[in-house]
């Protein structure tokens, strides 16, 4: 499955003093924490590139540049993906997953399991909220996952090794998803870490 457009790389569509804003779901520091300190001391690296352990997130919906007059319309988004997913939080777990390295763009990430029923969820949630904010249904759709990093070099077995440690940190301390965050993302700010900011959150009951 070739990897969709995300905040996660500040480089795409450039533009100075712009503000991007996305929806994302945030997992658990216990699992987030260990995934980053395991899969990075994995693959030794000058690149910085990987993901800050507080902006590992699974974008649900992409806003690009909004004006702050839009803002309201995002947080009441956030209450409503809130309210659709947390009857399916109480029982969904990540426990496995697939590591996805896209060698051209040196892309890498942790997918889950797309027909869970929490997944299928979110999905209609990332329809829903599409239509209603962007205006347009997306043409795909929701990719689970986490962005571990971007511009790094791997070799093909480490790859490997990455996805066979990811899976025991899940199967030891399975990944859950606590809250629905608004967030933004400063572009041409490759430096900083973590880069996102919360504007409004919502708990995921559990």
């Amino acid at each position: 499955m070739q990897p969709q457009e995300n905040p996660n790389d500040p480089t795409e569509g450039k533009t100075s003093g712009r503000i991007r804003i996305f929806l994302a779901l945030i997992p658990d520091e216990g699992s987030r924490d260990r995934l980053f300190r395991k899969t990075r001391s994995t693959v030794p690296s000058q690149s910085d590139r990987w993901t800050h352990p507080d902006d590992l997130h699974m974008t649900l919906l992409f806003g690009d540049a909004q004006p702050k007059i839009c803002h309201p319309a995002w947080k009441k988004a956030v209450e409503t993906a809130a309210d659709s997913l947390s009857t399916e939080t109480v029982s969904h777990v990540e426990r496995t997953g697939r590591i996805t390295w896209d060698s051209k763009r040196k892309f890498l990430a942790l997918e889950f399991p797309p027909e869970a029923p929490f997944w299928r969820e979110a999905d209609r949630v990332y329809h829903l909220l599409s239509e209603r904010l962007m205006g347009t249904a997306p043409v795909r759709t929701l990719w689970p996952h986490l962005t571990l990093a971007r511009h790094v070099l791997i070799k093909r077995e480490s790859v490997f090794e990455i996805g066979t440690i990811a899976n025991q940190i899940l199967v030891e301390t399975p990944l859950r998803w606590t809250r629905v965050r608004l967030l933004e993302s400063p572009l041409g700010n490759l430096n900083q870490s973590p880069r996102y900011r919360t504007l409004f959150e919502r708990l995921l009951d559990s």
